[in-house]
């Protein structure tokens, strides 16, 4: 967009969620390696809990291996268990509608692992029982790194994630197209006539009465800057959009999101910086690429 077109989208934005801004350019982020370098100096930052004892690190897969590289800390899930069940329960907290349900299923796998799992395995029903029953249990210290690759990979990582064990099935999400697998939608939004209303994609999107076209469509729209909510407004009803609109240094970023992903522990840690500080505390914070928090012990 034009600068003064960007002026002009976060004015709307501002108008209906009470909160201020200022003049920016987009660009875009693309990671150009595997694991880039600012994951790597976040992965490089655990160097210092290497002596904790029994400590691990908790995150997706694909950072398994770089971790034990970098910070030689035992991870949660690696590249060798792509397909196993501490990848599954992986992406189960990542999901987690809480953080104290996301804080059980990490501490879970750090003090049980995968025999853990087949041991409380004989129906799902039975497994989360457990693993809920057994929240407050002593465990390893959990050092969880989130990052914004992961927003990329989010819909193969709820595709694992919402999956029914005793079924084999995946288990559609409600209201979604993907079925079982969500996204960060990306809108191209420009300002039109009408202050508190943005034209994303061909679409006509009202953020003071969440209707899109002249239907009620969003269930509620938040704008962060730098990772942090600065803003939002809920809208009456069940319609399970969310629009979430990212300030980060000299880009703008429109999201379409559904409500499960929204309220899903990974979205309210790392792109909301709202972290229950008796549950997560953040150690190390590089946002949009990496931030770290460290499993507070009960």
């Amino acid at each position: 967009l034009p600068a003064v077109d960007n002026l002009a989208v976060t004015g709307v934005i501002a108008s209906c969620l009470l909160i201020g801004s200022y003049l920016v350019s987009p660009t875009k982020f693309m990671p150009r390696a595997a694991v880039p370098a600012q994951v790597v100096s976040a992965l490089q930052s655990l160097q210092s809990v290497t002596d904790e004892k029994e400590a691990v690190m908790a995150s997706w897969w694909d950072y398994g291996y770089s971790s034990l590289l970098f910070n030689k800390l035992p991870v949660l899930a690696d590249g060798g268990s792509q397909v196993s069940p501490p990848t599954y329960m992986m992406a189960k907290a990542l999901l987690a509608p809480s953080l104290q349900e996301t804080a059980a299923i990490l501490r879970f796998l750090a003090r049980e692992g995968g025999s853990g799992i087949a041991a409380h395995a004989d129906s799902q029903k039975t497994l989360i029982d457990h693993i809920a029953s057994s929240a407050a249990a002593p465990a390893p210290p959990i050092y969880f790194m989130l990052t914004n690759q992961m927003t990329g990979w989010i819909n193969s990582i709820s595709k694992i994630g919402n999956w029914n064990l005793d079924t084999g099935q995946p288990v559609p999400v409600r209201g979604n197209l993907g079925g079982p697998g969500l996204n960060y939608n990306i809108l191209q939004c420009k300002p039109v006539a009408v202050r508190h209303q943005l034209n994303c994609n061909g679409h006509i999107f009202d953020l003071c009465s969440g209707q899109v076209d002249g239907k009620l469509r969003l269930d509620g729209a938040v704008q962060t800057r730098n990772g942090q909510q600065v803003g939002g407004v809920n809208f009456p009803g069940q319609q399970l959009n969310m629009f979430q609109f990212a300030e980060i240094d000299q880009e703008q970023i429109a999201y379409l999101l559904h409500r499960d992903l929204f309220q899903s522990s990974f979205n309210q840690l790392f792109h909301l910086g709202r972290a229950d500080n008796s549950l997560f505390e953040m150690i190390y914070d590089d946002y949009p690429h990496a931030r770290i928090f460290r499993l507070q012990s009960q």
